[in-house]
């Protein structure tokens, strides 16, 4: 080394400087560069991922399930589907099915064929107004399900009560929250109710409940346990909380009607719907 610093001796002007030496260059082993590129790959990796799910989902939390049941067929055997599932969910209280429920189109039997309905009035059921104040909604967007009882004329055998009178429109309701859920379509929904006795003149009369998709937006927007409790076989009446009882009395109590079919200008036909509650 020092024959090599004599060789290149600089002038004595120069001496006085220090050498300049160059920066020492840091011993990094080229394995840690290794493990901070697969660090940063999997960070990047894992934001491209999160990314994505966020991307597909729109930012948004996944919503709980609505219902545990769901109908697995489309269109009107989704709706044939839905009235087999819930009227196996009610009986009579010697365990027999309270009614049998038949799904089907708007429509009125007319010399023995079936003729589509064109609309449903519901008149507004005040003195002094009639069906002209009716207001007027599109059939073809509707559905029916028929409930017909053990008795004759599809009435339910035995003596009436409250507490079976409940249970049908429990059942209505639960057949229009599956109904708007699962067929996006569907805008109303007739229920016929059993015939029922008056007790005035004991005649039987025709009542029907007639629920909107907006009529229940709320029960739609929260899972249907929320409403309608989940319970443990059939429901028999006289088994409902008084909580769910008036759930069930808010969305359908002010919705049943005494009904009739009318005809049309144009010859179509139409249900007409006459409150028999006020709001």
């Amino acid at each position: 080394m020092a024959d090599l610093v004599s060789e290149g001796t600089p002038p004595a002007s120069e001496s006085s400087k220090p050498l300049a030496r160059p920066r020492p260059e840091p011993n990094v082993p080229r394995h840690r560069f290794g493990l901070a590129y697969m660090i940063l790959a999997g960070v990047l990796g894992a934001a491209v991922g999160l990314f994505v799910v966020l991307t597909a989902d729109g930012g948004k939390k996944s919503e709980p399930t609505w219902s545990t049941w769901k109908p697995k067929e489309s269109g009107v055997q989704r709706l044939n589907e839905i009235a087999r599932h819930v009227e196996g969910r009610y009986a009579l209280s010697d365990g027999r099915k309270l009614v049998l429920v038949l799904s089907t189109p708007l429509e009125v039997q007319s010399q023995n064929q079936p003729v589509p309905l064109r609309a449903i009035a519901v008149t507004p059921g005040l003195p002094g107004q009639s069906a002209q104040d009716a207001r007027f909604y599109d059939a073809s967007t509707g559905w029916a399900f028929n409930f017909c009882g053990a008795a004759t004329d599809c009435a339910l055998p035995g003596t009436a009560s409250q507490s079976r009178y409940a249970l049908l429109q429990r059942e209505a309701l639960e057949l229009a929250l599956y109904t708007f859920k699962y067929e996006p379509g569907i805008q109303s929904v007739v229920a016929y109710l059993p015939p029922a006795k008056t007790a005035a003149s004991g005649t039987a009369t025709n009542t029907a409940i007639f629920l909107r998709r907006q009529d229940l937006a709320a029960a739609l927007d929260r899972p249907l346990d929320r409403t309608l409790p989940t319970s443990k076989g059939p429901l028999r009446p006289g088994r409902m909380s008084q909580h769910e009882l008036e759930v069930v009395k808010q969305y359908t109590g002010s919705r049943i009607f005494g009904y009739e079919f009318r005809p049309l200008q144009d010859g179509t036909v139409s249900i007409v719907l006459e409150p028999l509650t006020r709001r």
